[in-house]
């Protein structure tokens, strides 16, 4: 045997320790560099963002949140100082959708509660309103038009108007397309 291959035999030890220092080195400094990536790629997707909501026209009104797209939604005369039941039935737009937006704001009542006989999620940032509906209704098969999504029972105070309105996002979403109801 070589010196050379002495040597080597000697200090295998250090040698070997030396090299997975390298690795692992190597290693944490790619982790890193990843992680910088993707907060990197992150923050300039946020400025983007930013960049794109203040670059709004001076023109445009901006309403409060409440009154952006909303309608009416008129199914007859309310009763004040009464307790009704609404069913929520699927339209034809429903069908082949899993998942049904509930988006509604009560003037003049109060929600006290909506019933469904599928999973029912808090939507709107999981905050509840007893003024409004902001629910995600989702079934393991598509909707099938004219059954029951829902039931809401809302109490009607005594106010001088007694109204629902439907925002935009009132619809419904097949994993890939939103189609709006409103």
């Amino acid at each position: 045997m070589s010196d050379f291959d002495n040597f080597i035999l000697k200090n295998s030890k250090v040698i070997i320790s030396f090299f997975g220092f390298i690795f692992i080195v190597t290693f944490l400094m790619f982790l890193y560099a990843i992680n910088n990536r993707y907060v990197f790629n992150k923050s300039i997707e946020e400025n983007k963002s930013i960049a794109q909501i203040t670059s709004q026209p001076h023109s445009e009104k901006v309403l409060a949140e409440v009154l952006k797209a909303e309608t009416e939604w008129d199914i007859g005369e309310r009763n004040m100082d009464t307790t009704e039941i609404i069913d929520l039935i699927a339209p034809k737009e429903a069908q082949g959708n899993f998942i049904a937006m509930i988006r509604l704001r009560v003037e003049g009542g109060e929600v006290i509660e909506v019933v469904s006989p599928y999973s029912v999620l808090q939507g709107c940032n999981q905050t509840r309103n007893i003024f409004e509906v902001c629910e995600d209704i989702v079934k393991s098969s598509p909707f099938v038009e004219g059954e029951t999504i829902a039931t809401l029972k809302i109490k009607w105070l005594n106010t001088q108007t007694q109204k629902i309105f439907k925002s935009a996002q009132y619809g419904y979403y097949n994993g890939s397309v939103f189609t709006s109801s409103n």
